[in-house]
């Protein structure tokens, strides 16, 4: 018998009918429309007891009810999200509840998308979205651009860097070999920029392959890490340019899939999620105070992504996020012994009672080619 979870079973108690038993009492639940809101209300607001509330139903229903019931359950927490989403005054007031609202969905609610606050070593927004300006317009990022551009055209590349021809192109790891020695030539050395009385010495962390840029900036007496999308669309003005914003804004790896993961992280209190400060769907920028710690060392030869994640990352896997880029690099133990999460990457969201909302939310992209997800949830369908 599978036990409930404690914190239900009180719940519970205050409810249910004498000598009902604890089968007739869900079966019953959403005959009574204040009950229903009742118990979304308290999954909702118990985010970490998800998967618990999900198991101990699934086993307490027959299973030939418990179709038809999760049915009504959708239909009473969808109910109860959209008046969440009437009522909201801020993004973050619907983001503790789910991490994968559509960026067309935040944008018709609530205008420009601005998470958390700019620290004060950067000034007001206006003055860090001009930070954001010269930062994308500085003669390391356009020149970072026009080799990037030429990856497209081998001719042209091989024309401009004929030593290319000396490598198998076509093998991904000569590729990321050459370019990336290739752009640390244009990217390695620091660069000063001075904005609204702050001076800030700023370094390209550049990776060839990624649909963001990536700096480290020195204030006068702290670090940060700055993600930006390589291209932002700055002025909307016809419906190509916001389809352009929305498919950047909801690519994998994107700074905005990273920034409402790790938001949803921050505002349920998960220890693993990194010091994420401020996003903004202006520029596509997301600012991080650097994270201080050691490297990871995997006791394994290799750390694959259920170790990883049922062993090291608990909490952040009962709020329903799972990573599945397990590369060492994306981590680091802090100084309490906790494990980081430094760079989020391609993860999933995914909590059963915490479902997509049609209209409202989309999925997660994935390309780091690892989707367990995925693979162990169609086990649960009939052939």
């Amino acid at each position: 018998m599978r036990k409930m979870p404690p914190e239900l079973s009180k719940w519970v108690q205050k409810k249910i009918k004498k000598r009902e038993t604890q089968k007739a009492f869900f079966e019953r639940i959403f005959e009574d429309s204040k009950l229903s809101k009742d118990f979304v209300d308290f999954v909702i607001k118990n985010p970490r007891l998800n998967k618990s509330i999900y198991r101990f139903l699934s086993w307490t229903i027959s299973p030939s009810q418990w179709r038809t019931w999760y049915k009504k359950y959708s239909d009473a927490y969808n109910d109860y999200i959209h008046q969440k989403w009437n009522k909201a005054k801020c993004v973050e007031d619907v983001l503790r509840i789910v991490p994968n609202f559509s960026p067309w969905a935040l944008k018709d609610r609530f205008g420009v998308i601005h998470l958390g606050q700019v620290p004060k070593e950067f000034g007001m927004e206006k003055d860090f979205n001009e930070l954001l300006e010269k930062i994308r317009t500085c003669k390391v990022v356009q020149e970072y651009k026009r080799i990037k551009a030429l990856e497209n055209n081998f001719k042209k590349f091989a024309s401009a860097y004929p030593e290319i021809k000396k490598i198998d192109w076509y093998n991904m790891d000569e590729k990321t070999r050459f370019l990336s020695k290739l752009l640390h030539q244009v990217t390695a050395k620091t660069f000063m920029l001075q904005n609204a009385h702050h001076k800030y010495e700023i370094r390209f962390l550049c990776n060839p392959f990624s649909c963001k840029m990536v700096f480290e900036v020195q204030t006068a007496d702290k670090k940060f890490i700055l993600k930006m999308a390589v291209n932002p669309v700055l002025k909307i003005l016809t419906d190509e340019q916001r389809k352009e914003a929305e498919n950047q804004a909801i690519r994998a790896d994107s700074p905005y899939s990273n920034a409402l993961m790790e938001f949803y992280l921050k505002l349920n209190k998960c220890p693993h999620v990194c010091d994420i400060q401020y996003y903004t769907s202006e520029y596509e920028a997301v600012l991080y105070k650097e994270e201080k710690g050691i490297p990871f060392i995997s006791p394994h030869k290799k750390w694959d992504f259920y170790d990883l994640n049922t062993k090291l990352l608990k909490d952040m896997n009962r709020l329903g996020i799972y990573i599945n880029d397990v590369s060492l690099a994306n981590f680091i133990v802090s100084p309490k012994g906790i494990l980081k999460v430094i760079d989020i990457g391609h993860a999933s969201f995914a909590n059963p009672m915490t479902q997509g909302i049609p209209g409202l939310t989309f999925t997660f992209g994935n390309l780091s080619g690892q989707d367990y997800l995925t693979h162990f949830g169609v086990m649960s369908m009939e052939d």
